[in-house]
């Protein structure tokens, strides 16, 4: 499984990391970047299984990120997880209307990440 790391903390990516590694997917591949454009050229040369996507980040933002890969034909089987600390229901509704349904509101828990890539273990 590949899976990208997209947020401009590098703790929050770190965190994320270790998560990964506790809850038994410590054999996927990881790939990481600091912003949505970093994201988007990975996105364009890997196949990723899995995106943890902040919203707030320079450069290219989570959002403007979905839109770019939307219009690129990329990530139809990606599954996007949003990691970030601004997560309003109308933030919410407007990303589940870009096809988002996985929101996790930092910080969270191993066991809040655990949930969903169990979830995700048995979709793909």
């Amino acid at each position: 499984m590949n899976i990208l790391i997209a947020d401009d903390s590098l703790l929050s990516r770190s965190y994320v990391k270790k998560v990964l590694g506790m809850v038994g997917l410590s054999d996927a591949k990881l790939f990481e970047a600091g912003n949505g454009k970093d994201a988007l050229g990975i996105m364009e040369n890997q196949n990723i299984h899995c995106l943890f996507l902040d919203i707030n980040m320079p450069i290219m933002t989570g959002t403007e990120l979905i839109d770019a890969m939307a219009a690129k034909g990329l990530g139809q089987k990606t599954h996007v997880i949003i990691t970030s600390s601004v997560v309003d229901q109308n933030r919410i509704s407007q990303l589940q209307g870009k096809g988002v349904k996985y929101f996790l509101k930092k910080p969270f828990t191993p066991e809040v990440l655990k949930s969903i890539t169990d979830l995700l273990k048995g979709v793909m």
